[in-house]
């Protein structure tokens, strides 16, 4: 009997062949049809009110890969005057139709604030975050941070709950 060492070769670069072909299966599961992870887009808007103590319509519309998000986990807003992340005050947000969350603010004081919007959903969320400037020496100062390059936000931890 002989031992013939080419088919043994072939034979094991075949097994290792199957192998590697077999772990490179991709993960198409959940997947869109270009072939994204699910993913939440937003459009957030958080108007200047005309004044401090009027009520103003902060909304963020959201779809989950092209589709409106429909009841989600988490939708509320926080916002804090700019240079008071520790003065954040949570608005929950109600779903007015489908895929749009809004609630009524009112700022109560001149100055530069942020709105973040926050939304979950299952595994996914996403945090936009805009400035609103009320008065002029807020709009002012938007205008020289826009200007600058608008520089990192300064998000908070939490928020306090309540308006």
């Amino acid at each position: 009997m002989k031992f013939q060492f080419k088919s043994v070769r072939n034979g094991l670069a075949l097994a290792v062949l199957a192998i590697a072909l077999g772990g490179c299966t991709s993960d198409t599961e959940g997947r869109d049809e270009r072939g994204f992870a699910p993913h939440l887009t937003v459009d957030l808007s958080a108007p200047a009110p005309a004044d401090a103590q009027s009520e103003v319509l902060l909304s963020v519309e959201v779809k989950k890969n092209g589709q409106p998000l429909l009841q989600a986990d988490q939708a509320e807003f926080v916002v804090w005057p700019e240079d008071d992340p520790a003065g954040a005050l949570t608005v929950p947000a109600r779903e007015q139709t489908p895929g749009v969350y809004a609630a009524n603010y009112v700022f109560g004081a001149e100055g530069l604030y942020i709105v973040q919007s926050r939304i979950a959903s299952a595994n996914l969320e996403a945090m936009p975050a805009k400035r609103v400037a009320i008065g002029e020496e807020a709009v002012e100062r938007l205008s020289q941070l826009e200007h600058a390059g608008d520089e990192e936000v300064a998000i908070p931890e939490g928020g306090h709950h309540g308006h």
